[in-house]
Order: structure tokens, then C-alpha cells, then sequence
């Protein structure tokens, strides 16, 4: 446990700077909370209730003084959707922290598979950049889509604010609810790495909003993906715990 330690303490100073690189570039008041996000296997599905998973990630998110901010799980896609969906035994957590607090990847990958429970982890380190809900996640069970979009840092803020002034009409229009958008931390200066999670009530549901109707969003969500770095804007679906 001490080496685990160590490797966070040894991170800490280069995650202060990537957070300062962000605050200096997005100029869009992001949240002052740290999010972790992790997707990990377990070990024996057939053995592990949501209500163990659920315990499981809470003690991790306990014993580094953070919190759950939401767990994602499979839904059911149709086989021609165009987009990923977590297996049966694939997960998604996501902590949330105070920037007080000194996390990394490695310490979050490292204590999960010192569980039993869990077979693989693989983690993110985020900032928030639009965050709908701020303690825990308070959309209902559904489809969720998470969508990495990839631009380069002297697109971001355009990006952001094309997002920000298409959702402003489209979530009422198509009765859907963006969750967050998130900027991953990591060392890569010259790209911005977003993730946009979004709610909507079906897998049919997100169907209807290609054909989108509001054309003050579309519009925009245009104008958006003209920025976009080309290969980006894969989307994993899952649904919630």
C-alpha cells in the first residue's frame, strides 16, 4: 500500500499542472469537483449482484475521500446501432472529488484490482467542464450515450460554446437531458479530449433525435463537428445502476 501511495504523491505535482493548463484554456468556469472514470470487468458476473458492485466501488471512493458520482451498466442495443455497449460483466464507475484531494489513475486501477471482484480497470482522470448535476447523477434509468469528441485546444472553446447554445433548445425540444461534459487530464497539450454524456428514455429515443427537427440546435451540432479532430466521436451506450 505504501508504493501505491507513493506513485499518487509522485503524480501529484503533474495532475496540479494539467489542471492549471485547463483553467487557463477553457475559460468556460468549469467545476472545482475531479472526476475519476472507470471501466472495469468483474471477475465472475454470475456471482455479483448490482447491490455488491455497487458496495464494492463505494468503499474504494470511501477509502480515497471521494464519492460516487454514478455507476453505469449494460443495456440492450440493437444490432445495427452505431456505437459500443458494455458486455454483461463490463461496468462504468465514475468518483467524484474535491480538487483538494490528490488522486491519480494508477491509485484507482491499482485498488480496484486488489479487489477480488474485479478482474480489469482501466481509468480517466477528468475535470468538469458543463456539469448538470453536481453531487450524484439524477437522470432515471434509460439510454445513456458517452461520446469522446477530440479537438484541437484552439477549437475547445468554440466547441463547448456550440454545445452549450444548441442544448439550450434541444434538450426541451427532443425531452432528453445532457448529464455532463467532461475534459480528460492528461499530458497531450496540443488536443482537448471531451467526453459528453447525455440521458435519453430509449434506444429509440436516440433513433428520433437523428432526424433532428430543431433547427436552431441542429445548426449548431453542425458547426461542431466541422471542429471535430477526424477518428473522434466514438460513443459507448450503457444505461445506470
Amino acid at each position: 500500500m505504501y508504493q501505491k501511495y507513493h506513485v499518487l504523491a509522485v503524480s501529484a505535482l503533474s495532475l496540479l499542472i494539467a489542471l492549471h493548463a485547463n483553467a487557463q484554456s477553457t475559460g468556460q468556469g468549469a467545476d472545482d469537483l475531479l472526476y475519476t472514470y472507470t471501466s472495469f470487468t468483474i471477475a465472475d458476473a454470475n456471482d455479483s449482484s448490482p447491490a455488491v458492485i455497487a458496495a464494492s466501488i463505494s468503499n474504494l471512493a470511501e477509502s480515497l475521500n471521494g464519492s460516487i458520482y454514478a455507476l453505469w451498466s449494460p443495456t440492450t442495443l440493437a444490432e445495427d446501432a452505431p456505437f459500443k455497449g458494455l458486455t454483461k460483466n463490463r461496468y462504468i464507475a465514475m468518483l467524484s472529488f474535491t480538487n483538494d484531494v490528490l488522486i491519480s489513475s494508477k491509485l484507482v486501477d491499482s485498488l480496484l484490482e486488489e479487489e477480488t471482484l474485479i478482474a480489469e480497470s482501466s481509468t480517466k482522470l477528468y475535470s468538469s467542464i458543463e456539469l448538470r448535476a453536481r453531487e450524484s447523477l439524477s437522470t432515471p434509468d434509460g439510454f445513456y450515450v458517452h461520446r469522446d469528441e477530440h479537438y484541437r485546444v484552439e477549437h475547445m472553446d468554440a466547441a463547448v460554446s456550440l454545445s452549450q447554445r444548441a442544448w439550450a433548445t434541444w434538450e426541451d425540444y427532443w425531452q432528453v437531458k445532457v448529464v455532463g461534459l467532461f475534459r480528460e487530464i492528461d499530458e497531450d497539450a496540443d488536443i482537448a479530449k471531451l467526453n459528453r454524456i447525455v440521458w435519453y428514455p430509449s434506444y429509440e429515443h436516440w433513433q428520433a433525435t437523428r432526424n433532428n427537427t430543431d433547427t436552431q440546435s441542429r445548426d449548431r451540432f453542425r458547426e461542431r463537428r466541422q471542429l471535430l479532430i477526424d477518428g473522434s466521436g466514438v460513443a459507448v451506450a450503457t444505461n445506470r445502476f
